[in-house]
Parts: structure tokens; sequence; C-alpha cells
């Protein structure tokens, strides 16, 4: 992809924490919990490594530059080195993780040029327990750091360049559709760069706004501008990288990329992220989980982020509460993981490090390479391998669906509840068993954008806005539109329904509905770091408080389950679908997912059982209005059967099951 030629098939990375650079991070991070030394010493060891080799990975991204001064980063360095001479006679390629936004305040850095400062002048910090400070974008100095240090790892051994979490300054929450806290960076430099831009571009200067506000056109003027920066320093870096090897790997670590609006609040454009570089790895706490909140998975955010790139591999680093909490996934739901991206077309990002050795544990350290954990690499091996053994299924192949629902980068950033009711309905049609295609509003004027599309949903009036220029009367011309609000003027002409977006609403939890109320909005708003308790960067687990806060304010929340009143849109699609000649339908358990592809005239089925680690229900029918033949592809064992001239095609995937149909189209 993006010249690399690299395709997901091709990505079975591991994200493995080692190196006393990282010891000191991951410390800093997550105090006062306990971490286990002596692993992140040895995650480099040859048996590790080989362990690594064994799983089927053939990459593995490791730290090289944590933003530690140069007295303290040159045994990281070293580290990173001895990995990559061990990985790579272990037929491993090793990339090397730069942290792009924040630094250690300390020795040599101490009194560092692009340190980003808060409205009142105050230092923006990533971490109060580790004194690590947010950088400024706008300082060459600090730009050239990163250049600096992406170029060396490739002569220390890497093949290639992850630039960990861009973001310029501080980061604000979201509370609704409202912000709260500190946006960017207001030092002297940015204040003077930012009011030459303002006049360059014949603007009457205004200083950086003190407050976030989406509704502010000086705030979208100034996160605009702020973008503009971030976007130029990565791709003079990317450039750097280039140059030096032209075949080196470049990506961006971007946390919840698909699920909030990354440009306002992190100063990083996801046109940028899902165009420029070779990979863009989004980072969410959405991995396989099911309790009783309701069933966490991946998928709507991949396929989210891919209806959106131009080119770029999407890869997906997921986990449940964010790294200290963890331990290692059962095998079946680490393969169940590999699956569910697989299926989409998208990479899966497996973290190798940094769990807890049992649930009552507070020791934090213990990897997937232990010992005690070679039934996960095992199954990690095997799916790896079932995807390798079958991958021509997925050449020359592209999603599809009768029902599409519109998704609008455009939409996240001007109302973050947008995120909301697309993910609301995503979840409520997938686990209904309707399939649905995610489609960039602004692209559904591209060549075969809405190919065998029946029904177009529309989560908000935002997403069609996104799209008033084309002539979307023609667009949909044959189709049904489902708005979700009031259908706008841009669309008269089509055949349009409305439904009441609030069939959307969903039973609050107690913390939800404190952040909701007017005290709960209060508080968050005044710990966000107008009270300077977390100084810039408010994630809870980095000022060591619980995260139910931060979880309820949107900026941390990984769940959106479907709405109580869900029967009030699957009756709205089930109907309108009853115009259009009879497909496939599915009789399946919530948990088990089906993503239907085209290649050629053949339809292929992906088939992946997200709880296959359980004894719920694992068998599926795909019901057919017409006779069909089919090739059945089991993961377990990598059988194959066959099914001839029969109207029920079973399933049963431990985790994932292929189905090819041929003669559909």
């Amino acid at each position: 992809m993006s010249g690399s030629g690299l395709t997901f098939d091709g990505f079975r990375a591991a994200y493995v924490a080692g190196g006393p650079g990282c010891l000191e991070f991951v410390k800093n991070l997550f105090a006062p919990q306990n971490i286990n030394e002596p692993a992140f010493s040895f995650a480099g060891d040859a048996a590790r490594v080989k362990a690594l080799a064994e799983a089927n990975f053939n990459f593995a991204v490791y730290p090289y530059f944590l933003g530690q001064p140069p007295e303290s980063s040159g045994a990281q360095k070293d580290s990173f080195a001895a990995f990559a001479e061990s990985a790579a006679a272990a037929g491993i390629e090793t990339i090397a993780l730069v942290v792009s936004s924040s630094y250690a305040r300390r020795d040599g850095f101490k009194s560092a040029p692009w340190a980003a400062r808060l409205p009142n002048g105050k230092h923006a910090m990533y971490s109060r327990a580790g004194r690590r400070a947010l950088s400024c974008w706008v300082s060459e100095e600090w730009i050239e750091t990163l250049r600096v240090n992406a170029t060396e790892a490739l002569s220390a051994g890497a093949s290639g360049v992850f630039m960990d979490f861009p973001c310029f300054g501080s980061a604000p929450i979201i509370i609704g559709d409202a912000l709260a806290g500190a946006a960017g960076c207001h030092c002297p430099a940015c204040r003077a760069a930012f009011r030459s831009h303002l006049e360059e571009s014949g603007s009457k200067p205004f200083s950086i706004p003190a407050k976030p506000s989406l509704s502010d056109d000086r705030f979208a003027i100034y996160s605009k501008w702020r973008a503009g920066v971030v976007s130029s320093a990565l791709d003079s870096t990317m450039c750097a990288v280039k140059t030096a090897d032209p075949a080196a790997l470049f990506g961006v670590v971007a946390p919840h990329i698909a699920h909030l609006p990354s440009l306002p609040l992190f100063g990083l454009a996801p046109a940028w992220a899902l165009s420029k570089p070779n990979i863009c790895c989004v980072e969410r706490h959405s991995y396989i989980t099911f309790g009783r909140e309701g069933l966490f998975y991946e998928s709507p955010g991949i396929r989210a982020l891919q209806a959106c790139s131009r080119g770029t591999l999407v890869a997906s680093l997921a986990y449940p509460f964010g790294p200290a909490p963890d331990i290692p996934a059962p095998s079946e739901r680490a393969a169940a993981t590999v699956a569910a991206a697989s299926a989409c077309g998208a990479s899966a990002l497996i973290r190798a490090a940094e769990y807890r050795d049992d649930p009552s544990s507070d020791n934090i350290g213990c990897s997937i390479t232990d010992p005690a954990f070679a039934d996960r690499r095992d199954a990690l091996a095997a799916i790896y391998n079932f995807i390798d053994k079958n991958a021509d299924v997925f050449e020359d192949a592209a999603p599809v669906a009768r029902v599409a629902v519109l998704y609008s980068l455009k939409a996240v950033e001007a109302a973050p509840s947008f995120v909301q009711s697309f993910f609301r309905i995503y979840h409520t049609l997938t686990e209904t068993q309707i399939p649905v295609l995610p489609i960039e509003a602004s692209r559904i004027g591209d060549a075969g954008a809405l190919e065998g599309v029946q029904v177009v949903i529309s989560p908000s009036p935002a997403a069609l806005e996104d799209a008033a220029g084309l002539d979307l009367a023609s667009l949909f011309n044959g189709k049904r539109l489902i708005c979700s609000g009031a259908i706008p003027e841009c669309v008269s002409g089509a055949d349009a329904s409305e439904i009441d977006p609030t069939f959307m609403d969903i039973e609050l939890s107690r913390w939800e509905r404190m952040s909701k109320g007017r005290a709960g909005r209060a508080l968050l708003a005044r710990l966000s770091g107008e009270a300077d308790i977390f100084g810039g960067f408010p994630l809870s687990r980095r000022a060591g408080l619980p995260a139910f806060p931060f979880l309820c304010s949107q900026s941390m929340s990984a769940l959106c389950p479907p709405p109580k009143n869900w029967k009030i849109l699957y009756d709205a699609v089930s109907n309108a679908l009853k115009a259009f000649p009879p497909d496939v339908v599915i009789e399946s358990p919530a948990y088990i997912h089906v993503q239907e592809w085209k290649k050629g005239t053949s339809s292929i089925f992906h088939i992946v059982n997200l709880l296959s680690d359980t004894k719920l229900p694992d068998q599926i029918a795909l019901r057919f209005p017409v006779p069909v033949s089919a090739r059945v592809i089991d993961s377990d064992k990598n059988k194959i059967t066959y099914v001839s001239n029969e109207t029920s095609v079973y399933a049963q995937p431990r985790p994932y099951q292929i189905i090819e149909v041929k003669n559909r189209y």
C-alpha cells in the first residue's frame, strides 16, 4: 500500500515492550502499580524472539525513542538494536516506535525549547507522576529530534518507523458535543507563528483561543492551522525516512481516530493519517469482550477508517481497558481478534507484553512469549497460517452489502455525537444480521461506491451535508434513503424516509447520568485541566485516578451498544429491503459476524465467531433465494467441504470460516 505493496495478510505484527527506557516510561505512566522489571530486560532474548516467530509474526514494533534525554536514551537504543538483530535472525522485521507527543522533562531536556504551554503559561503535562511534558510542534528543534531519531533507527536495524500518538500540545476531553480543558500550545513561538499565519492569509489576527469550542469559528481556524503544522512535520519526517531507505515502512499510531475528532483534539488530521503513511494503526479500547454492558468489538472502527482510506493500510491495536489492567486473552479470543480484523481486510496488531500475570495480580510485565502462554502463540500461529493459505480469496475482492451507512470525518469533527449515532446504527444492524457497508459520505459519488447498495442510512443530517455538492437525487435513484433526523433539502427528490433519532437513546449508568448532569459536567470540566490537576492531558490512567468519569465523558468511551429501541431501526431497514428482490438471509447469534466480499462473479462470506471460547451456540445458516454451490473453508485444521445445489449453507466458525459461493453476480 502507498507504494510499499504491503497487504493486510503480509503484516502480522506484535507490539513488544522492552528495554530500560521502556521500563522507565511504563513505571512513570502507571505508577504506583508494581512492575515486573526483569521482563523488560529479557524481551529481546533469542528464545523470546523465537517464540514470536513460531507464532507466525513477521513484524515486531519495539520502542526506539521515548522522549528521553540523550544522557539516558542510549541504553534503550542499544536494546532496540539487540532486539532487531535477534528478530532478523528469526525472520522478523522490526519497526521502531518513536514517541512524538511527549518527553521526559529532566536532564538535557529539562529546559527544552519545545515545551508546550497552557493558556496560563504553565507546562502542559502528559503525566504528573513521571514529569512527562507535552511538546510543541512549532519548535523546529523538536521536529528535528523526531527526524533524527526516526532515521537513526534505520541504521540500528529498523525496517520502518511508527510515530506514536502524534499530538500537538494539550488535548481536551469531550462532554456531549462540547470540549473541556486546553487544546494545543500557547507558548510565545506558537502565538507568533499563528499570528503570522493569519496575517499571511489576509485574516485579522486574533489570539489562540484559551477555551476550545467546536462551535467557535476562531477555534476551527486554529485547529486547522495546528493540524497543518503536524501534517507538515510528519511529511518531513516521513520524507527523511524514505530518503534514508526507500523501502522503509512509515506509520502512525492514532488512538481512537475512528471514534474521536482527532483534528481538534490532538491536531492529527485523519485525512493525512489515512492517505500519506503506509500504515495507520488505530489504538482503541474495544478488544473482543462480552459482559453486562454489551459486546465490545473492533470491526466497526476498522471499517469506518477503511471507508476513508486512500490506500493506507489500516491496522488495529485493541485491548479492553488500556495496558495496565489486562491479562493475555484466551487463545480462542486471540485468534478471533485476528480473524475479525482479517474479515475486514485489515491487520490486527497484537500486544505481546505489559500484561498482568492473572486477574488478581498487580504485577505488570508478563508477555505472550512467556512459557505459560504457549497455547496463545499456537492459536495465533494457526489463524495466521489459515489466512496465509487462503490469501487468494481477498485478491481483487471488495466488500459489498445491500445496506450502507454513511460515515463522515467532517461530521465527527463538527459534532462528536455523530460517532454515537453511526456506531449504534452499525452495531444494531450487525448484531441483528443485516450486514452493512460503511461509505465515506464525500465519496458516494465515486465510481462504484454505491454498487449493489439498495438502502442508504444517514446517521444524522451532517453526514449528507458532507456530500451536499453532489447530485444526491441522481445518486440515490432506485435506492431507499433512511435519515435519522430531518431529511435535508440536499436530498429532495430522493426516495427518503425519516426516523426519530431518539430511538438511539440508551440506558445510562450512574456515572453516565452524572457526566451528563450540570454538576457532572462542571466536575469533568474542572478535572480536565482548568484546575491544573492534569495540566493539559486528561487521561485518568496517567494520573492514577479511576477511569469511569472519563469513560463517561466520551473521550475514552469504548462501547456504542444497540439502543433500547433498536427495533425501530431494524423494522425500517427490513421494510425498505422488501422493495427489492430477495437476497441471502443470515440466521445467526449476534456475536457471529458475517461480511460479504465480491470477487468477480463470486461471493466470499467471511464468518467470525467472536466468542468461540465460550459454550454459546455457534452454528449459523445462510438462506439463499435460489440453490447455490459453495466451498466452505474452515480455520479448524484448514479443512474444506463442498455444498452443491442447496438453498441453505451452514457454518460453525471456531473462530473463522470462509464460504465462497460461485456465480452469484
